[in-house]
């Protein structure tokens, strides 16, 4: 007979981790499920970076927030609409708390690697304060914009058509 878990009680078999054996394995689902992306903050039009990890069971969602912070929440929308669509669980960080997440996965990831690299790209060109200064200059704008359209594009490829 199995033995049935509450969807929210504790992973039934939770292996014996370090650390760093947990970001491997984190790095690993981050790679398979895990997104990255930049989208326009309203109000400001000023870009955030955000990592999400979104997946139908609980576990890898929980252990991004028990390494790196954040809440785990249910997403029931779609399961409205459709018989066949389960409920969703999810996981995500956004600007400073993102760009830690990208550098601690960083030496693991293996699909969305290059996605990393654009992503930490942007976080330092909207990080820097070059002399003191508040804002950012135009060229600094504009490249932000141009590594988040570079983004974009990489997350598009399509690597079927490609093989």
């Amino acid at each position: 007979m199995i033995e049935q878990h509450s969807l929210f009680s504790e992973d039934p078999n939770p292996p014996p981790m370090s650390r760093r054996e947990r970001l491997i394995y984190a790095a690993g689902l981050f790679d398979g499920e895990g997104c990255i992306s930049v989208a326009r903050h309203t109000g400001q039009g000023q870009l955030l970076l955000r990592v999400a990890l979104n997946m139908c069971t609980p576990w890898g969602p929980r252990l991004m927030a028990s390494l790196f912070g954040g809440s785990v929440k249910v997403k029931h929308n779609q399961a409205r609409i459709s018989k066949t669509w389960r409920g969703l669980f999810y996981w995500e960080l956004r600007a400073k708390k993102a760009a830690v997440v990208i550098r601690e996965l960083h030496p693991w990831l293996r699909d969305k690697r290059e996605q990393a690299e654009i992503a930490l790209a942007i976080r330092e060109y909207q990080t820097s304060r070059r002399y003191g200064r508040r804002t950012r200059s135009s060229f600094e704008r504009r490249r932000v914009e141009e590594l988040a359209n570079t983004l974009r594009l990489v997350k598009r490829h399509d690597f079927v058509k490609s093989a």
